[in-house]
């Protein structure tokens, strides 16, 4: 995945390949002239899904999606973070790095059990996407004060997840139940997810979704 900072910076990322050289790795280079500015390898603490994209914030910050799995780990530095089961499983992060210094420092990083899939920023804010854990496992994520536990609380029934969240500290607005969405976009009133899947869904009491087949929806 690849972001242009506001400076005019170019940011890459690599997703997890075995055995690769530049696997794992956030890599900034001068817009200008293409010269290489620093690199950040995650090896396996957090590592980039396939399918995932990178968004730019603003400024010198990029929010990245990944996977991350570790008890207590700095890879965000200088915050620290720990996955589900003290560690021993995996979450999706994720994070705002600031990409200004000479290595990119995490502002923020929200973890949940499951995968990362995509983001997209609008505005004041980021929505994320992607998949849990534990279908029926209930997931709360910490609330901005404009908001409530409540609106930020996940059944899992849907297997997969929507959150909006505050792009300045990564507080929770609201977070929706949702089929295993792999894309996200947004505008000032409205968004939309994408998922594929063959397996009927259901949105709320009122509306679902039986497909014929594999169907995007």
């Amino acid at each position: 995945s690849v972001v242009t900072t506001a400076a005019g910076h170019v940011i890459t990322s690599t997703d997890s390949r075995i055995s690769r050289k530049y696997s794992n790795q956030l890599t900034k280079f001068n817009g200008a002239t293409g010269a290489f500015v620093w690199q950040k390898d995650f090896g396996q603490a957090l590592y980039g899904e396939r399918s995932a994209k990178m968004s730019s914030a603003g400024g010198e910050k990029v929010i990245y999606t990944g996977t991350f799995k570790g008890n207590n780990s700095d890879v965000f530095a200088p915050l620290t973070s720990t996955s589900c089961d003290g560690g021993e499983s995996q979450s999706a992060a994720i994070a705002c790095f600031d990409v200004s210094a000479d290595a990119p420092v995490a502002d923020w990083v929200v973890t949940i059990c499951g995968d990362a899939a995509a983001t997209f920023v609008q505005g004041a804010y980021v929505y994320a996407v992607g998949y849990l854990e534990s279908w029926g496992a209930s997931t709360t994520l910490a609330h901005a004060p404009s908001s409530t536990a409540a609106k930020c609380t996940m059944t899992g029934d849907g297997g997969g997840y929507l959150v909006k969240l505050q792009k300045s500290d990564g507080k929770c607005v609201w977070a929706k139940d949702v089929p295993e969405f792999s894309r996200v976009v947004a505008d000032a009133n409205s968004v939309w997810g994408m998922a594929s899947t063959d397996s009927a869904v259901s949105f709320d009491a009122t509306h679902s979704v039986v497909p014929d087949g594999r169907d995007l929806i």
